[in-house]
This record gives C-alpha cells, structure tokens and sequence, in this order.
C-alpha cells in the first residue's frame, strides 16, 4: 500500500514525538558484541542495530547540489548472514557530463575474541567500481574479518547535483532492523512530493524549522526546514517468491521534485499530473522527436530496403519488426530515453532498448500502422504509483492493426514479433500521446506449454535404463529455455546430467530462430536407478518436475505473481523386462477448480507402464486470499509428480 503526500517545505508537522536516538561511528557496545540472537526475530541470520541517512543543500558556483550521508551498524548472527558484509553504493551518471560521487567511504568490521575487542578498518584500496547500467554505477566493498557474532559499520557521504535525485530511503530490508531514521534537510527553493509505502504512520515524523541557522543566498536570508522520519522495530522481508520486486512491498519513502521556486519570485513546475508528464515526453528530444526522427528516416528505408507495396497493416507491422530485430542489435542497456544520437543509431545499429523501441515505432508510423509508445516499470523497478518520471524504465510500442492489438519489443530476438520480454510484464504502461491519458495492460492472457515425453526402457543388469527425452515448449517457457541454453548442446547436456542421467549419447535443439514454432530440447542417454532390496526404483519423470515448494510463508498480504499462465504435461513409457513384476504403482489423482488443475494416471499394460501427468495455474496473478490454497496446490504437485515407482524380479 502506498501513501501519497505532498512536501511543503514551510509546513510544520509533527505525527509522534519520541526519543531520537544516535551512535558514535567507532564505538560500539559490549552488548551489541555478546549479542547472539534478536529477540524479535529468532531465525534472523543478521539485523540491522542502526541505520540513519541524512540529505543536505549545499551552494556551489553553479547552484545547489545534495550532499547524503549514511551511517550503517549490522550485527551478524549467524555464518549465512556474512553475506551482508558485502556492500554495494550504487550512484547515478547522467552521461552528459555529469555525475553523482561518492566522496567518502568509512568501515569497520569489530570481532570479540577472548575477552578483548578486535577492530579492523576497511582497506581503501579493496574498494571497486561496477558498472550495473548505462546511468547508473556502484561503489562496493566487502568488510575484513567477518563471522558469525561480528559487527560492522560503514559510514559514506554521496554528492550529487540533480535536484530531482533527492535520495530516497528504504525502512525494511531482508533482515530485520531495530532503528531507521531518515533527515531530510529541505530549502524553501524546491518542492518536494513523497510517497510512503508500506505504513500509515512512523515511529517518529516531525517538521520544524532549522531554528539559529540561518542561510544566505544573493542577500536573501532563509532557514532549512528540517523533516524527520523514524521507523523501529522494522521486521525482515523475507518472501520474495513469485513477486514482481521487494521494491513494491518493503516500507520506504520516495522523493520527486514538484516545483523549483526562483529567487525571482517565478515557479517552476516540474511534473504535477500524469497529463504533464505525457507532453513533455512528446518534446522530449530522446523520445517523441526521436520518433519524428525515425518517421522521416523510414522514408528512404522504404525505397531501398524494406518492401511494403500493397501488404495489410499485420503484414507491414511483422515485415517491420522482424527486419529491425534483425538489422539492429541491443547493446544489453534498457532505458525509456535513446541513449545515443539518431545518426550514431542508424550508422553503428546498436542501442539501448530506447533507441530500438522509438526507432521502430518512428518506422510503424511511416508504414501507417497504428503504432503509439507506452512506457512502463520493469519487473525488478517496481510498480508505478504516481506520476514521477523516474517510476519509468522502459518504452516499448503498442500496435493496432485490423486483426489484433499486441505490445512488441525489437531489442528481443528470441521472441515472437508480437511478444515482449518477461521483464516487461509489470501491470499496466502508460501511452504517451496527444491527448487522454490512457494506460493499458501489460499481462499475456496466453497460456505458455510444456510437454515433456519420455521414453525409459529398464536395464537391470546394469541397475539404469535407456532414456530419451523431448521437452517441446511454446510462449515464454520456450522463451526462458533459449535464454538459459542458448543454441548450444554443451549447455543442454550439463544441465541434463545435474537431472538424474548419468551420461548422454545425444542432444538435438529445434526451432531455435522460428519463433513461432514450439521450441524443442530432445536427450538421448542413460539414467542410473536406485535398488533396495532388489527391488528397481523408477522416477517416472525423471528430477523435471518442482522438488520443493517455493510458497513457504503461513500467510500472504500482496498478490501471488506467476508473471503468466502455464500448462506443464508429462507422458512417459516405461518399460521393464518380462521377469519383473510392478510391485508399486502411486494412486491416480485428480482435482480441479477455478485456480488451478492437477491430474496424473498410471496404466500397467503387459511389460510398460503408461504414465500421463499435467498441472496447470490458470491465472497469471491470483489474490493473497488464495494464497493457503496455491500452498497446498503446489505442495500436491511435488508430493505426486515426484512419486516413485517399484519393480521386483519375479522368483521362479
């Protein structure tokens, strides 16, 4: 749940009063070093003792700019939690010249040994740079020295000149926190609006003004409001199965300039409503004359490379979409902006998903095909719940033709030219046109297949069987298949060998550039088989179905996300010599409702078993009312498509 607020910066607030507290970098107590569990969380591998942030205005020759500053104490509590050791302090590069820093980095891992404090300060020198986009960069470091029961603290201070950057903060994490606090030190020259997700009220919440400090600028006189927000006793979050991202659940607060107000007295707005925000997309040179760019472009394209004389407006859309899929390549960046000029796109053909999306809808347009952007949130970038430019990651065209309406994408090759990537499936986008605000939903309602066919002939001399496989898969399991092997049979044969073969004489990959044809994995090879007493243990369906639940929470307060609809079929021969006898066979089952539906069989005919299975979600997203039920539905799933089947040697 989210909580939209406007920020007045003259404005004094105050929700609860409660007692502020502060930790002194360096020192840390006997208390917090003998501590070995959190009484509020027993299973908690590490918890968060402290963690303030603090955002500043600072003048500069031009302009204001943002100093934030961290201060950051973790208890480790058990050998899983020294992953949090690693840290990682990501800041933005616009690639026009300028750029956040990060100006500062101070860390301390403390260890009690024997009676005595242990202390040991980060390198300097161990600290790395990573590149995680086009725009945005990281600082990381991981502590020295840590374990269980260790403590570590860092403290940094980031710079960053965009206004609308004011840094946002998280409350929650997958720990639990005892003590969240976040300053925000406001001047009078910039409006802020706030969302706040995931609570109704703080700990501590306060407005005042910064009283005996006064600031000047051009001979004006004017005082900080300073805003305080306080969380404690923050539980971990810790179920993030089948979930678009932590991003859209955790407790946080997130900050987007409204207004910048000129010592002149003139007021800027910035982004008020979603209609603002669409025109200024429209004149946005990286996006809709980017797409005038692209529509004057296709003229000559028409002439030279691309036929489109008397084809309907599908044939024109796919002829299109398949040609830039194929003539321009993804540079592995995503962004709702081109990232480079038009020119250097055109003549290198490579780009960030922007310049690839734009250009292609600019080429739609010229076709006369219906073809209009719609930006959207990613599924890792969250959802988005108010009209904040920054809550977009990601533009992509909706097209309308006579026979269908579908979303596409041309930086992905692997798909079908009316399909987009499975990131993009993140509830609705918003069209951006002249005109009414329109958004539009982002789910597939078709259902992707998996059929799995199996063929095992039982060697019980040698305790295996002769096994060969076919996977055939449609929509985007196929889709996951290519991205995971690739066109590549090496690949295919190590994943295979973790599956319960024990070699392979054979592997085949169908379909791999026919997109709308099933997408096809076939193995030929040997599979070892248990014996107990004598007696053969047979896995009809080898280890491919789910061997564990992934629904492990009791309870669920948001959606359960599938991302889309699937059907998942088995059908397997086995077949044993005619001196065994099928000792065991599992029970058939059946169910089916308006959610789901499972259902296997067993038939012994002579020297085979015939074994059919299939289970299917019939919904992409279900409510968290439905969540005990889907429990259970999977744990069904587990317990009966991983069921054995036993064969004896019959004794004359």
């Amino acid at each position: 749940m989210k909580y939209v607020l406007t920020l007045i910066t003259a404005f004094i607030v105050v929700f609860v009063k409660a007692q502020l507290k502060t930790i002194e970098l360096g020192k840390v107590s006997k208390e917090e070093l003998t501590m070995t569990t959190y009484d509020k969380d027993l299973e908690a591998e590490a918890v968060v003792l402290y963690d303030k942030g603090e955002s500043y205005f600072f003048d500069t020759d031009t302009g204001f700019e943002i100093r934030f500053s961290r201060i950051n104490r973790t208890k480790i509590l058990t050998k899983a939690g020294v992953k949090f050791a690693e840290v990682s302090i990501p800041y933005y590069v616009d690639g026009y010249g300028q750029t956040e820093k990060v100006v500062s980095i101070e860390a301390y891992s403390y260890n009690f040994e024997n009676g005595n404090l242990i202390k040991k300060a980060l390198d300097n020198a161990t600290i790395y740079e990573e590149k995680i986009n086009e725009r945005w960069m990281s600082k990381k470091f991981v502590f020295p020295n840590v374990k269980e029961g260790s403590i570590i603290e860092y403290k940094y201070e980031l710079e960053t000149p965009f206004q609308y950057n004011l840094p946002d903060w998280n409350f929650q994490s997958t720990i639990p926190t005892v003590y969240s606090e976040y300053v925000v030190n406001m001047i009078p020259f910039y409006e802020y609006q706030y969302i706040v997700q995931g609570t109704k009220e703080f700990t501590y919440n306060n407005s005042e003004s910064a009283v005996g400090k006064d600031r000047y600028i051009a001979g004006s006189k004017y005082r900080d409001m300073v805003n305080t927000y306080v969380m404690e006793s923050v539980p971990a979050f810790r179920d993030e199965s089948f979930i678009t991202s932590k991003d859209d659940y955790i407790i946080k607060i997130d900050f987007q300039l409204a207004k910048v107000k000129r010592l002149t007295g003139a007021v800027i707005e910035i982004i008020t409503n979603w209609k603002e925000l669409n025109e200024r997309l429209l004149k946005h040179d990286n996006f809709g004359k980017y797409i005038q760019k692209s529509e004057k472009y296709a003229k000559a394209l028409f002439e030279t490379t691309l036929n489109i004389e008397g084809k309907t407006e599908d044939e024109k859309a796919k002829l299109i979409i398949e040609y830039v899929k194929s003539a321009y390549s993804w540079d592995g960046y995503q962004g709702k902006f081109a990232s480079k000029k038009f020119k250097e796109f055109t003549t290198q053909k490579t780009g960030n998903t922007g310049n690839i999306n734009l250009f292609l809808i600019g080429l739609l347009k010229a076709a006369s095909v219906n073809a209009e952007p719609v930006i959207l949130s990613t599924r890792n970038h969250g959802k988005v719940s108010a009209p904040f430019l920054k809550m977009f990651n990601y533009v992509i065209p909706l097209i309308k033709t006579e026979k269908q309406s579908f979303y596409a994408d041309a930086s992905e090759p692997l798909l079908a030219y009316n399909r987009t990537p499975i990131k993009c499936l993140n509830d609705k986008a918003l069209q951006i046109k002249k005109g009414e605000v329109e958004w539009y939903d982002l789910y597939l309602n078709e259902v992707s297949l998996e059929n799995n066919s199996i063929n095992i002939t039982i060697d019980p001399n040698n305790n295996t069987a002769k096994t060969t496989l076919s996977i055939q898969e449609t929509e985007y399991d196929a889709y996951l298949d290519k991205r995971k092997f690739g066109n590549d049979s090496t690949k295919v044969k190590k994943y295979f060998l973790s599956k319960g073969f024990q070699d392979i004489d054979k592997t085949r990959i169908v379909n791999y550039t026919k997109n709308h044809r099933p997408f096809i994995i076939a193995v030929d090879g040997t599979v070892e088989l248990e014996k107990i007493d004598g007696k053969l243990i047979v896995s009809p369906f080898l280890k491919l179905p789910l061997s564990e639940n992934l629904l492990k929470q009791k309870t669920r307060t948001y959606p359960i996300d599938f991302i889309y609809k699937t059907n998942t079929a088995y059908s397997t021969t086995v077949n044993f010599p005619a001196n065994y006898n099928v000792l065991t066979v599992p029970d058939d089952f059946k169910m089916a409702n308006e959610l789901a539906e499972i259902e296997i069989k067993y038939e012994v005919l002579d020297t085979k078993i015939q074994v059919t299975g299939n289970y299917n979600f019939k919904k992409a997203i279900y409510n968290p009312n439905d969540y005990k039920k889907l429990k259970f539905y999977m744990n069904t799933i587990v317990r009966k498509f991983n069921e054995q089947i036993v064969l004896e040697e019959i004794v004359k």
